[in-house]
């Protein structure tokens, strides 16, 4: 048989209307609980290291990753945020270039990340080497997954 990627996500509602795509980082900035669900109430990531970044914004609308904005007033309550297995983060080259298993953190750059040089909360590992040069932010293979991090020496 054949296997697919897996992907696991949270269900978030969006808090402001700002344009989101596919990849971008966004942080918890409040949840509602009802018994044993929850959402997440959301915006993008604004700065470095964030401690509070919950996953990768999902939505695809199509298998190219034209990567087509959506926003709160999209038609859409709910939204997926990756935070486990197989997908992308929208990065940058402001801590430098990436190598196969650096670790991925937020940016100072609105809902991007970066290389995570020094001990930081990642959402995600790089699975691709991946080479910047000036201001430009690439979708970069990750594996999902909320942790500390440690970076390598």
């Amino acid at each position: 048989g054949s296997y697919s990627p897996f992907t696991g996500s949270h269900t978030a509602q969006l808090i402001d209307d700002e344009e989101y795509h596919y990849g971008e980082l966004v942080q918890i900035q409040g949840l509602i609980q009802s018994g044993k669900d929850i959402v997440y109430q959301v915006n993008k990531t604004t700065g470095s290291y964030q401690r509070n970044v919950l996953g990768a914004f999902g939505y695809v609308e199509d298998l190219e990753f034209n990567n087509t904005a959506v926003s709160r007033s999209s038609a859409e309550d709910e939204y997926m945020i990756f935070v486990i297995g197989d997908g992308h983060i929208l990065c940058n080259g402001e801590k430098g270039n990436l190598a196969v298993g650096d670790g991925i953190c937020s940016s100072t750059t609105v809902g991007q990340g970066m290389k995570a040089d020094q001990m930081a909360m990642i959402i995600g590992i790089a699975q691709e080497d991946v080479s910047f040069s000036g201001d430009e932010s690439k979708l970069v293979a990750v594996q999902y997954g909320l942790q500390q991090f440690t970076p390598w020496t």
